[in-house]
């Protein structure tokens, strides 16, 4: 996509024959961009939904590596409220793990928006099913696992 960006914004300046075909032959060996393409591997991106109801999707996501504050805080939770984009700044700790992170969210978020019905996040599945594991029992509902042993 970069690369077809930076073809057409060339092709609107100038002109010569062969032009594209020396354009891709000296993107194809630019170390840097050759360099990227081995180390971000990205999935693709998936399209979020219309949200027309307010308080029912939500992003989550963190700063990591700020300054550290008085308190010890050196991170932020943050939490996009779709719908508003009314956004919520949660001070933690780079180190704390996904129990204490869904007891933040319930304290801060869920106490005044409710259980959203979506939450979109980038996190690893690990820190996940913590997570969600966490939330749920603060909401008094156990998780029970079916594992299907016939395969």
């Amino acid at each position: 996509m970069k690369l077809i960006i930076t073809s057409t914004l060339l092709e609107s300046k100038f002109y010569y024959s062969y032009m594209r075909i020396n354009f891709q032959r000296c993107c194809s060996k630019c170390i840097v961009c050759l360099q990227k393409s081995k180390i971000m591997r990205h999935g693709l991106y998936t399209h979020l939904r219309i949200v027309v109801v307010p308080r029912e999707d939500i992003r989550m996501d963190f700063v990591l590596g700020l300054q550290r504050i008085q308190r010890g805080y050196d991170s932020m939770f943050v939490i996009v409220v779709h719908f508003s984009k009314m956004t919520h700044f949660i001070p933690c700790h780079k180190v704390d793990n996904a129990s204490y992170i869904s007891r933040l969210f319930f304290k801060e978020v869920v106490r005044l928006h409710g259980l959203p019905k979506t939450i979109v996040s980038d996190k690893d599945v690990k820190f996940l099913i913590q997570f969600w594991k966490n939330l749920w029992e603060k909401l008094g509902t156990k998780l029970l696992f079916f594992y299907d042993m016939s395969s």
